[in-house]
């Protein structure tokens, strides 16, 4: 059933200590637990509203210059790419279910088939189509299984999406890289005592370092103990001031995934949550230096529309996109909550 949710920031706040609504990821609290609730007065805080179906539901957030993490300011829901911003948006996709599961495949073998034909700058669309081909051939069946020259042949093949034809990007070390990883991880599979340590197995096998490793773990163990620190993610975290515009995280991986998962938790939200919801929002909302120009701009969002499906956001005075199909403006602003959220760019 199609669910309305409408954001809203105030300060008419009735009781401080008032819980967030059921379906929330916590209290207040939660999200700042170091802060004298008791001490705060009704209009310091900032509120998220969702009204969803016939229920108004209510997120009281802490005060905008309350400090999230070290050096890290709350700001307000309203603005777009503040902690409270995520705070918000993850707690709207909770209330109607989305992203309830992260998993792309069915089988620890399709999803590292998933992950590894997507991500690594290739198009999420293109990524999946090319793993359901290959896993609707029976490609991913086995044992026994396929030979690589098998897998390029479906990978050299243009996929069709949208009415379009699109040709896969490197066949040929994409179909090497999947052989070699069926094979051995279909023979050897990673230990799954602790997401750890079943990622870390992952990184040693060829091709996959963390990011890819952390993406598997997430979505077929249902993590939330890893970060997968791609793209929009480190950009989503350099806007807010969680480290460096310019930081590599090839070189510092599990630093900056424990500075995000602090912030996760600090926020009172689940990081494999988090991290799916800052993915769909910073792909959806475009090239880099419009966000740039409007992370933190006030009343920038005029309202949010939640169905099961997707996420419409209207931008203030300017234009919407309802229909996907629909031709859109230079930067726009299109339905950022898919069926799965697991997809990569």
């Amino acid at each position: 059933m199609a669910a309305l949710a409408r954001l809203g920031v105030g300060t008419g706040v009735r009781s401080v200590a008032q819980r967030v609504a059921d379906h929330s990821l916590g209290s207040i609290q939660d999200a700042l637990p170091t802060a004298s609730l008791t001490k705060m007065t009704p209009p310091t805080l900032g509120t998220a509203r969702a009204l969803v179906g016939d229920e108004l539901q209510v997120l009281y957030l802490p005060p905008p210059e309350a400090e999230v993490v070290r050096d890290v300011s709350w700001g307000r829901p309203e603005e777009l790419f503040t902690p409270a911003y995520w705070r918000a948006q993850v707690w709207y996709r909770e209330l109607v279910g989305a992203c309830s599961s992260f998993r792309l495949g069915r089988t620890l073998i399709e999803e590292v088939a998933a992950c590894l034909l997507g991500g690594h700058g290739m198009p999420a669309e293109v990524g999946i189509a090319a793993f359901e081909r290959i896993r609707d051939r029976g490609l991913l069946d086995g044992p026994p299984w396929p030979t690589a020259e098998e897998f390029i042949i479906e990978l050299e093949t243009p996929l069709q999406l949208f009415g379009r034809s699109r040709q896969y990007r490197f066949p040929r070390h994409r179909g090497r890289l999947l052989a070699r990883n069926v094979r051995l991880l279909g023979h050897h599979p990673p230990p799954t005592n602790t997401a750890r340590e079943f990622r870390q197995a992952l990184t040693t096998c060829p091709g996959i370092g963390y990011k890819t490793a952390s993406w598997i773990t997430r979505n077929h163990l249902a993590s939330h103990d890893v970060a997968i620190l791609d793209i929009h993610v480190m950009r989503a975290g350099a806007l807010i001031g969680l480290w460096p515009s310019r930081v590599n995280p090839a070189r510092s991986y599990l630093a900056l995934e424990e500075r995000f998962l602090v912030f996760a938790r600090s926020l009172g939200v689940r990081a494999g949550m988090l991290d799916a919801v800052m993915w769909a929002d910073m792909r959806a909302f475009g090239g880099s230096s419009w966000i740039e120009g409007q992370a933190g701009n006030a009343a920038t969002l005029q309202n949010v529309t939640i169905d099961d499906r997707t996420l419409q956001v209207q931008k203030k005075g300017e234009y919407s996109c309802p229909d996907p199909e629909e031709q859109a403006p230079p930067h726009p602003i299109q339905p950022i909550v898919r069926h799965s959220s697991s997809e990569r760019v």
